[in-house]
Parts: structure tokens; sequence; C-alpha cells
């Protein structure tokens, strides 16, 4: 970590000795490094993908959502992670990077050909797309228009059909938990801006409540629930939004009684989530924010741990811990949404935005080994992806080892020494850069409003140069990525609709369409040839699984 916030808060030396990271020490520009490192790969994917299909129900469901992680996020933040760790970085590997089944999913609404996160997290949650900005129903409502809300038009998240089953459900968020993504895990409404009544603008608030008082009255029995936004939960005369004055969080806490959850737990701070045990609680909700939780890297940056917001690693391990116990006959579902990946870009600050997808990575590996710890990790299906993606690029010819947050070095023809590197008009350049944004020049006959190299690229809120100005950056319009481990995830490979990732979780889980008492109907043709495959060369799996018993 003291690594992270000295890269963050580096000064800019580029006018006086700039240098690159150091490629690996094993690495060598011949043949054999690379011939030897494919080799361990194809062993590795090889091993990997026959235990997935050794097992096929995941008792257990844990989905990570890189709010805005597309693939150029993927790859910068691979580097930055490596560059923390004092390497090039090109060659490093976030934590899901390493799951064995990968694929694309195609983000688009029913209506928009470049998504917003709600209809985007209602595809992926529930299995049908839909408008952009509707939460948890289907195309036929309307977007502000409450009578559009109907028994026809509401959809059921994978998490709801689980908590249904008896299951331990849970959430994890660094946004406000009435934004766009949790809000989709429990929520019906035609308007993801109702997150609390004072932003609602429904005319019929029994058949259209507000987000905030739907996660009471739909999501109450969910085990643990962890984010920000405890100000929609509160009346304003207790600094909330609210202003029916009603005090949800009381309401949640005198709701448990009902739900055989006497011993219950309201959290606010750090302190309060780590002192938590499974066998002296048996629900949460920690409103940890009174809007979305704080950027990681200035979270992390504070010395007094006191003050410290608790890190998605941090909220994801604890939510694990709680979980497998209350899951442990029946399993459990857990969505975690690393969601200020997305409001980084959109200021055009890649600094946030790739520590964030930095943070993401320590997350998802902290629930893998909390898993392997609990001998848990090969019947839980792991699934990292993303809602959407960003106008975000990454380019510009960058050399090895080349800063990925800081100005672009060239070297001299003549001297083989670093220098900073330049455009056609004479400005320097960043290897990040946006297509839109607030960090295009407001000049026209000005590119980029820089005085370099007196400004630090490395700051956290520093605004990346972007080619058209805009008061936001805008979503992408691209694939995203698809990461899968576990029972069911050699269903995620190729090109799928967005919709594909909950269908895989229910499918694998026994959940909604595809539940025990309904899966007799649906009979997947290529399974036979699956199971012909795997009978057919169970010597030489067992030769391949026994060889790699250690292999994780």
């Amino acid at each position: 970590m003291q690594l992270q916030v000295f890269i963050l808060s580096m000064p800019m030396l580029c006018s006086a000795l700039p240098s690159l990271y150091p490629a690996p020490a094993q690495e060598s520009v011949g043949s054999s490094y690379w011939l030897d490192q494919g080799q361990r790969e194809i062993r590795r994917v090889e091993h990997e993908t026959i235990r997935s299909l050794l097992k096929s129900r995941a008792k257990h469901v844990v989905l990570f959502i890189g709010d805005g992680m597309g693939v150029s996020t993927v790859t910068a933040a691979r580097i930055l992670k490596g560059q923390l760790e004092n390497s090039s970085g090109d060659e490093a590997q976030l934590s899901f990077e390493r799951f064995q089944h990968t694929a694309l999913a195609k983000t688009y609404n029913t209506d928009y050909q470049t998504a917003d996160s709600a209809g985007t997290a209602t595809a992926f949650l529930t299995g049908v797309k839909t408008r952009s900005g509707l939460l948890g129903v289907n195309g036929n409502a309307i977007r502000g228009n409450c009578s559009s809300l109907t028994d026809e038009t509401r959809l059921t998240s994978f998490l709801r059909m689980a908590a249904d089953e008896g299951r331990a459900v849970g959430i994890v968020s660094t946004t406000r938990l009435t934004h766009a993504t949790p809000a989709a895990a429990y929520s019906h409404s035609v308007d993801r801006g109702w997150e609390s009544d004072s932003s609602s603008t429904s005319d019929d608030r029994s058949r259209c409540p507000d987000i905030a008082r739907q996660m009471l009255l739909n999501a109450a029995d969910y085990k643990v629930i962890l984010g920000g936004g405890r100000q929609n939960f509160l009346p304003e005369e207790l600094k909330g939004k609210r202003k029916d004055g009603a005090n949800l969080i009381r309401e949640w806490q005198a709701k448990q009684g009902s739900l055989n959850c006497s011993r219950r737990a309201y959290i606010e701070t750090r302190n309060q989530l780590l002192d938590l045990e499974p066998d002296k609680v048996d629900c949460v909700l920690g409103l940890l924010s009174s809007s979305h939780m704080e950027y990681h890297a200035e979270n992390m940056m504070k010395q007094n741990l006191s003050e410290r917001q608790p890190s998605l690693a941090e909220m994801t391990t604890k939510a694990l811990e709680l979980l497998t116990v209350y899951g442990k006959d029946t399993g459990l579902v857990l969505l975690v949404e690393a969601g200020r990946i997305d409001h980084g870009h959109h200021g055009n600050q890649a600094n946030r935005a790739l520590h964030e997808t930095v943070a993401l990575s320590d997350a998802v590996e902290a629930a893998v080994q909390l898993l392997k710890q609990k001998k848990l990790l090969d019947e839980t299906l792991m699934i990292v992806t993303a809602d959407h993606s960003h106008v975000f690029t990454m380019g510009h010819y960058g050399l090895r080892g080349q800063p990925i947050t800081q100005l672009k070095y060239k070297r001299n023809a003549t001297t083989g020494r670093l220098q900073l590197d330049k455009a056609g008009d004479d400005l320097p350049l960043t290897v990040l850069n946006y297509a839109d944004g607030r960090g295009a020049s407001k000049s026209r006959h000005d590119r980029w409003s820089i005085n370099a190299p007196a400004e630090d690229t490395t700051k956290a809120d520093y605004q990346f140069p972007a080619m058209m100005l805009k008061s936001g950056e805008s979503h992408g319009g691209e694939d995203v990525p698809v990461f899968a481990r576990g029972p069911g995830s050699h269903l995620v490979q190729g090109v799928h609709e967005q919709t594909h990732v909950a269908h895989v979780i229910m499918y694998s889980a026994h959940l909604g369409p595809y539940a025990s008492s309904q899966r007799e109907s649906f009979q997947p043709t290529v399974a036979p040839n699956i199971k012909s495959a795997i009978f057919v060369n169970a010597a030489y799996i067992f030769k391949l699984v026994s060889g790699f018993v250690g292999f994780v």
C-alpha cells in the first residue's frame, strides 16, 4: 500500500531524470522464455477447464461488477498494478485475469446503442434486456411513467430468487446502495433517479415507491448489505434527504424480528465492520457513507486508520465471512460492485478509475483466498465483468515500462536518453486519453491547456486530455470482458448478450427457470457430448488433474 501512495503522490520528474519501470529479470528477448511461458499457460488453461467441467452445480455464486470497466481500463489497470510493484506492468495480471474462461458481452440497451448502468444491471441480474434508465422492469415499461410499472413488466433478479429459496444473499458496493447496479438487485423502478422520496417524481408512491424504500420492502431478508447512500434512508432532520420523515434504518431494524434475525447489526464505520463476528450477528446493514464511498486511493492515503472507510476488499471479505456461515447448508449468492471506476472516468480522472480497478482486483483475490481457505472455492461460481465501457484509450506508442499515468517519453535518437515526447503542435502527450469530457481545452485553437511539466499527471483528480469538451465523459458502446471460474464457468466463452451472465448463474446455481424442479424440461443438447468426452478421456483427465492437485 505504501507503493500505491508513493506513485499517486510522486512529483513530476520528467524534466530532471525521467525513467522507465523495469521488465522482469527472468524475461528475455530470446525465444526460450516465451516458449516456456506459452506451454505453462496451455497446461494451466487445460487443467482449469477440466476442473470446471467435472463439477456442474454451483452451490455458491459471487458476481463482481467493475462499473465502467472496459477492455482498455483492464489493460491500463493491469499495467498500473505491475508498476505499483515496481515492474514494467505489461506482464502483470489482475487477479481475475487468471480465471479459466473469458468472453465478451454486448452491452446495448433495447433503446440505446450505448448503454447506461440501470439497463445493463437489469440485464445481467435478471436475464432480460431493457431500456436505459429502468431498474428491474422490462422494455414494455416507460421511463418516468409510473403506470407502466405492472406485474407484467416487473422482473426478478437472481439474488431475489436465491433469497426466496432460503439461500444467504448479500450486496456490497462502493456506490450508494440505491445507485443503479445494487438497486437492480432488489428494486422495480421506472426511473433510476428515484433513489429517495425527495428525488422521485412519481405521482403514485404506493405503486412506485422510491428505491431506498424498496430496499426495505424487497431486500430486508438479504443477510448482508454494505455500501454508501445513508442520506437516502434518513429524514432531513437527521442530515438525510427524505422529506416524508421516515427513518428507514430504524424500520429495517424493526423488521428483522419478523425475519428470524433477532441478532441484527447496523453499522456505519470501518471498525464496526471489522469487529463483526458471524456467531454473534445474523444479519447486517452497513451504510458506510452519506453518499458514494470515497475513492480508494484517497481513502488509503489517510494516516489515521479510524478515519478510513473500509476498502472493497475488506467489505468483500467480511461479507463472505458472514455469508459462508449463514449459507453453509443452503449456499450463498453475493453481488460485489466496484462502482467508482465509472465515476473516475466520467471526470476524465484516469488515476482514480485505475486505482479503483486495482482495488477490485484486490477484492477478487481476497474472495478467492477466503473461499479456498474454507474449502469452498471448487463449488463457487465466480464471475467478473462490467456493465459498460468508457471512451477511454491507451496509445501513442508508449515505451515498455512507460509510467502509465505520466507524460509520454521517447528516446533521443542520438543520445538514447529519455525525453518528453511532443505532438505536431509542440504540446506533450499522455499515454491515456479520452474521446470527450472535461479534459478538453475550451479553446478551439489549443489542443490541450496543460502547462507541462509543472502539472502533475499522477494527482488523483488530474483530468487527462479529451478530444471533445463535455461536462461529463461518455460511456463506451463496445463489448466488455467477462471472466469466470468454477462450476458452470465453461458456459462463458465467445461473444454473448449481456443477459447471458444471469443465465449462466441461474443455470449453474439451479435458480429461476433452471431450478431443480424445472431442470428436467431443460436438457442442453451439448450435455451428452460433454459426458461422453469426459468418459472416453477419463484416464487422461485423471492424470491431468492428479498432476496438478495443488494448482489453483
